[in-house]
């Protein structure tokens, strides 16, 4: 990598270019747009223009995450003891300490979780994955939101209508850069996950739970069994995604008769 000082004059250079394109448009603004209205708009032109350079937001500022960290948990290449054949029990899950998990965790993933970075929207692992199965926390295995429940909201990050259970996450008021959000955190693991919104489909509660793909595992439905997450294959037997096994085997994608 670059050294850092370089590091920190290339996100200067690029935050004064989105400072400049962001007041171009503030003068530029001929749809009648309130001045908060056009705030907004300048601070997405700046997000924008720091995420396609590959930076992510760390706190109020910004960081370029190290790619060369891969040890991630969960990945065919270093399957973490979370993801066996046992019953996953959350409720004993104690959080590593921090050093534990910048070893665990990819750079991008600790920013997001631990220090409540944003992910690139359309250039995340999850925004665009339509396989069935549930989506778990990356730190604690916890499980917090399903496939049943996705849909293609057109942000680019994972849109979902409701977590699998209300008691697995935290909701909080976020007040960040001039904006009035509700963040979503895991409650195990306390992990920055996302925010929630009050655009989504009105048939499923008109909720968007936004979360970035870094804050979370994919768990497929096929594999759910033998991860352990047994527990959670209930609503896709009643969707027919899968039929229930008398030997207790993981579930095939066979639709129930």
């Amino acid at each position: 990598m670059p050294p850092v000082n370089i590091l920190r004059i290339a996100a200067a250079v690029l935050f004064a270019a989105g400072v400049v394109a962001g007041v171009a448009v503030a003068k530029h603004n001929l749809n009648g747009q309130s001045s908060s209205a056009a705030a907004i708009r300048n601070l997405q032109v700046i997000d924008e223009a720091m995420r396609s350079n590959g930076f992510v937001r760390v706190g109020n500022g910004w960081e370029l995450p190290d790619k060369t960290n891969t040890n991630v948990i969960g990945r065919q290449n270093n399957q973490d003891s979370l993801y066996t054949n046992q019953v996953i029990d959350t409720k004993n899950v104690k959080k590593p300490a921090e050093a534990e998990l910048k070893k665990m965790l990819t750079a991008e993933q600790f920013a997001v979780t631990q220090r409540a970075a944003t992910e690139p929207a359309f250039h995340n692992e999850y925004w665009d994955n339509h396989a069935p199965g549930i989506y778990v926390d990356v730190v604690s295995g916890e499980p917090l939101f399903s496939s049943l429940d996705k849909f293609d909201s057109g942000c680019g990050w994972p849109s979902f209508s409701k977590p699998i259970s209300g008691g697995l996450v935290d909701e909080r008021t976020d007040t960040t850069y001039g904006m009035v959000r509700t963040e979503v955190r895991s409650k195990t693991a306390d992990s920055h996950l996302g925010h929630v919104f009050d655009d989504g489909p009105a048939d499923k509660g008109g909720l968007r739970y936004c979360i970035n793909s870094a804050s979370l595992k994919f768990v497929p439905l096929d594999q759910m069994a033998a991860a352990g997450y047994g527990a959670q294959l209930a609503p896709f037997i009643k969707a027919g995604l899968c039929k229930p096994d008398p030997n207790g085997a993981s579930p095939t994608n066979s639709p129930a008769k």
